[in-house]
């Protein structure tokens, strides 16, 4: 009927503007338990089948698709809630909208819900405006007076609540640590208390005076270095490597040092007030230092003497190449290398840094923003290179550094970016016995303690001597710590960043676990649905381990079918009576008589946890109603069952177990997404009407369940939708917290947020605005995931949409335009593309999408458009793609012609391909 309908409006218009669904404004009534899934799934169904009808009915020009709910969606504020509790019965259509949006991504989504009581007429005017004065908003909701958009935020508990004290001086035993409430934005960097800690032997206390901040700390906190970057560093998932300070406690065995000792040392968290560290990692500080210069000491020269001196051997007479020389690491390489007698090439960001280095006496100073840096070198150098690069630059600079090593050559790199995005690096370097080293002190540090000491040992040793010297530094004070990391964010200062600490820290933040263990009632019972496989059962043995003392836990399965005696068996030996029943919990009379057994033989029931669940993925254009009843029954119909059946029970707690996809809109989980948003939705109904309820969005369980089981679907989660997961501990902890904040909904969700952007249309939406907001546009399209995994269950014109995207943007970085600017329909050169730009757009095609492709390809009449379309047949298997002359290789014979007196045919192939594959210049090759 709606392709029917659909098809006769194309004939009849032009086009089509909004398509507006109302259907679910019928659900606003109440239902009768005999059909709420019924009405749901024909609510739900309806939007499929209209998506269907607007896809083939409108292959170009789509129209916007509103999908209209009344009080479905209570706000956060008191005020704002709606005097009169509605039934949650429309809230699965918000969680359908979310999944269009990535599904369908060339349908514009709006989901509004209208809270502005019942007057048709006022209802229909509200309506209408919205719609003829539709924006950017995807997610709104209309009051009595105001229009309200939706922002999802990160946030932890008790945040409003937290108490809050001041650090004066005489007040430093209070223990504080630098902490980050959510990454990206510094000014949720706070300073939050810490317990006075016991110490074990070898270790000391030391009362922090000053912290050198370092790179690392400033892609930790920005969310860009993920914590399996950190976990196995000495410092871990935690801000701060380095300090200077007084020791206040020695542990037993600990001879060599005695409080009121003035130390160095490598610490994790060492922004804050007392670090425990073992003494393998502290040596004493010279007297004729201030704390501050100590603090510029550890990791700086400590990197810099390991790379150079043990790594590189650099001798005298031997050339380096230090990048991001007016930085710390940059500034004690050079001193070592002076020390050693080695000759100095040295690039800086700015020309004020160039000046600086300059005045040192570095005699070859370059620019680090463009890559003339190379044939720079190659013509001071007449054409024979350097030794020794120490590299902190990205991307391609990587090529142009290894094409300047001179054979036995040594590359130290120190960045992480390109281990993050597995950057691929040719072999053809290493053919001249060059030796590449990957850098991180930390780790170092962490795995091999005693070579650390000698090492740090070996570095002081060169201070006593007057080898070295501290290095220039700014300073801030540890209340205005977030400036110091904004300096160093923006490449703003020369040498270190210190922080001093003592007496610097101001306000204090109390603990967000400063409240009282919980403990469950051992008088009461507690119901889990779900609970005989998976978390639901890894759920009661939670409980368990918390004092809980009588469990019942419900399935569809007996124990014998779900083999889970042991498991079992295990939580008895708690302490914890369990009790194993067989039930639907979408049967209403099943459910009924599991709750009265618990009244006859049980402690009066206190706590109900909802985690039955059935899966029965789909993508919306193959989605039956079937599949959308499945998933409903046990989500929807049992949270419904367990609602009314308990609505006069004195319980703690009602929790419901949501799943974070309802707030991303997993792609292929509609029913599933929808069924969770009706319980996010049942859980703020039940706390309107002085209900316990608590809907906790679980990000996936890495080590527990289905996921636990297969390797290839976390795979699958992490590549595919930028979703980390989270393991049980985690979530139980989080549980805990959210209990304790009497929490209404939350959700757990670690993601990678470029990549998520990158991968899912529904987070480029301002609802994401706070999340998204740090993320710049280089990261988005980097090198996170193989292009095959991107575009795998998706039609070949959403294939073609996100190449010309992904084209659009690396032809703006080689033509330095905004992507607005470059349009995709226009001959590129119009556009301004010349050869060598077009060799460069060929070589980031290769680099990206993991082909071949021809540099004719980029003919006179090459839009971004036309060889989106190209790649896109490739990727797809589509074996009718025309390949022409290699223009590259034309372009290198051409060069030989000129310049050269005779190329063989092999010689051409090879420089062909270095062409491409290293973005030689035209002058080097002409060289």
């Amino acid at each position: 009927d709606y392709i029917r309908l659909l098809t006769g409006i194309r004939k009849e218009h032009t086009s089509l503007q909004h398509v507006v669904y109302l259907n679910a404004l019928s659900l606003a009534a109440g239902i009768s338990n005999t059909n709420l899934v019924d009405a749901q799934s024909r609510c739900c169904m309806g939007v499929v089948n209209l998506l269907k009808a607007i896809e083939s009915a409108y292959s170009d020009s789509f129209p916007k698709l509103w999908l209209i709910t009344s009080d479905s969606c209570t706000l956060d504020y008191a005020s704002d809630r709606p005097k009169t509790p509605v039934l949650p019965n429309q809230s699965t259509l918000w969680g359908m909208g979310r999944v269009i949006r990535n599904e369908f991504p060339n349908i514009d989504c709006k989901l509004l819900d209208l809270q502005i009581g019942h007057n048709l007429q006022k209802l229909s005017h509200a309506l209408i405006e919205e719609i003829l004065k539709a924006d950017e908003e995807d997610d709104i909701i209309l009051t009595q007076d105001a229009r309200k958009v939706m922002r999802l935020e990160k946030m932890l508990p008790n945040t409003n609540t937290l108490a809050v004290s001041s650090l004066n001086p005489g007040q430093q035993e209070q223990h504080a640590r630098l902490i980050f409430t959510a990454p990206g934005n510094m000014d949720n960097l706070i300073w939050q208390k810490q317990e006075k800690q016991l110490l074990n032997p070898g270790e000391v206390e030391i009362e922090v005076m000053a912290t050198g901040l370092n790179f690392r700390d400033i892609m930790f906190a920005s969310g860009l270095l993920p914590d399996e970057m950190l976990e196995n560093g000495y410092a871990g998932a935690t801000l701060g490597l380095e300090c200077s300070g007084i020791i206040l406690r020695v542990s037993t065995g600990v001879s060599e040092y005695k409080p009121g000792d003035e130390v160095i040392a490598f610490a994790p968290a060492s922004f804050g007030s007392h670090v425990i560290v073992s003494t393998i990692s502290v040596t004493r500080k010279p007297s004729q230092w201030s704390f501050e210069e100590a603090a510029t000491i550890p990791t700086a020269f400590f990197t810099a003497y390991y790379a150079l001196g043990y790594l590189a051997r650099l001798s005298e007479g031997e050339k380096v190449l230090i990048h991001g020389a007016a930085g710390g690491v940059g500034l004690a390489a050079i001193q070592y290398a002076r020390f050693r007698g080695a000759e100095i090439f040295a690039t800086a960001g700015t020309e004020e840094k160039r000046q600086y280095l300059r005045q040192l006496g570095v005699e070859h100073v370059m620019n680090s923003r463009t890559l003339e840096y190379a044939d720079d070198i190659m013509e001071i150098t007449d054409g024979h290179g350097i030794d020794v690069v120490l590299n902190s630059l990205a991307g391609e600079a990587i090529d142009k550094n290894f094409s300047v090593l001179k054979p036995f050559g040594r590359f130290l790199e120190l960045g992480k970016r390109d281990f993050l995005e597995n950057t691929q690096i040719g072999l053809r370097p290493f053919r001249h016995n060059i030796t590449y080293y990957g850098i991180d002190a930390d780790q170092l540090i962490a795995e091999q303690p005693e070579l650390s000491k000698k090492l740090f040992r070996e570095i002081m040793e060169l201070f006593e001597h007057g080898d070295f010297r501290p290095l220039p530094h700014t300073v801030y004070p540890a209340s205005d710590v977030a400036s110091a990391f904004r300096l160093m964010q923006h490449s703003g200062h020369i040498g270190k960043i210190v922080v001093t600490v003592k007496n610097e820290i101001g306000e204090v933040i109390a603990k967000q676990n400063d409240y009282p263990p919980l403990r469950f009632n051992d008088k009461g019972s507690y119901l889990i649905t779900g609970a005989t496989s998976g978390f639901g059962l890894a759920t009661a043995r939670w409980l368990a381990d918390k004092g809980a003392r009588h469990l019942v836990l419900l399935g569809r399965r007996s124990i014998a079918e779900a083999g889970i005696a042991a498991e079992i068996e295990e939580i008895a030996m708690t302490g914890a009576k369990v009790i194993v029943r067989q039930c639907d919990v979408s049967d209403p009379v099943a459910l009924q008589k599991v709750l009265r057994d618990i009244e006859e033989f049980q402690p009066p029931l206190k706590g109900i946890i909802h985690a039955a669940m059935v899966l029965d993925d789909s993508a919306l254009r193959t989605l039956t109603e079937d599949s959308m009843r499945r998933v409903f029954k046990p989500k929807i119909q049992g949270a419904w069952n367990l609602h009314q059946l308990t609505i006069n029970q004195d319980l703690d707690f009602f929790i419901l177990y949501s799943s974070a996809t309802t707030y991303i809109g997993n792609p292929g989980q509609a029913n599933y997404v929808a069924a969770n948003h009706y319980l996010e939705a049942l859980a703020r109904y039940r706390k309107a009407q002085g209900l316990p309820a608590l809907a906790i969005a679980w990000d996936a369980i890495m080590d527990s369940g289905y996921l636990a089981r297969n390797e290839a679907l976390r795979e699958t989660f992490r590549k595919r939708l930028g979703i980390k997961g989270i393991h049980v501990k985690q979530a139980f902890n989080a549980m805990e917290m959210a209990l304790a904040s009497d929490m209404t909904e939350t959700a757990l969700l670690n993601a990678n947020w470029p990549a998520m952007k990158r991968l899912l249309p529904s987070v480029s939406s301002p609802t994401y605005h706070f999340m998204t907001h740090a993320i710049s546009a280089d990261d988005i399209y980097q090198g996170y995931m193989d292009i095959n995994e991107v575009i795998q269950g998706l039609s070949k014109e959403e294939v073609h949409v996100l190449i010309t995207n992904m084209l659009t943007d690396e032809l703006a970085k080689i033509l330095q335009l905004p992507s607005e600017k470059v349009e995709q329909n226009r001959s590129i050169q119009d556009l301004g593309v010349d050869s060598l730009m077009a060799m460069e757009l060929v070589s980031a095609i290769e680099k990206r999408f993991s082909i071949e492709i021809p540099v004719m390809a980029m003919s006179d009449n090459a839009t971004i458009d036309s060889i989106a379309a190209r790649i896109t047949k490739i990727l797809t298997g589509d074996k009718n793609v025309e390949h022409g002359p290699d223009k590259a290789s034309v372009m290198v014979q051409s060069l030989a012609a000129t310049h050269a007196e005779e190329f063989t045919e092999t010689e051409i192939d090879e420089f062909t391909r270095e062409f491409v594959e290293n973005k030689t210049t035209t002058r080097r090759m002409i060289q």
